[in-house]
């Protein structure tokens, strides 16, 4: 599994292809702010995960990679809060 860096706010990976990224989970809307966003439902009401605010340092992968690399964020976050618990 890809490295990831997960904070209470933030989540990076240093890796190529590199991003930094914010993510809020829970009841969420998904911000229409311009950035790219990726949108996660989880198995439940508020069970949703959004990372969005992506920022990529490489550039951009192709379509498959990106969902590849966002679902493995989702797991490295959903990991992180389940440490919390």
């Amino acid at each position: 599994m890809p490295n990831f860096i997960v904070t209470p706010n933030g989540i990076r990976h240093p890796e190529k292809p590199a991003f930094r990224a914010c993510w809020i989970s829970g009841d969420v809307a998904v911000p229409d702010d311009g950035y790219e966003r990726f949108y996660h439902e989880g198995s439940g009401e508020y069970d949703g995960l959004l990372i969005y605010k992506i920022e990529w340092a490489d550039e951009t992968p192709d379509r498959y990679r990106y969902a590849d690399l966002m679902n493995q964020a989702v797991t490295a976050i959903d990991g992180w809060i389940a440490e919390r618990f």
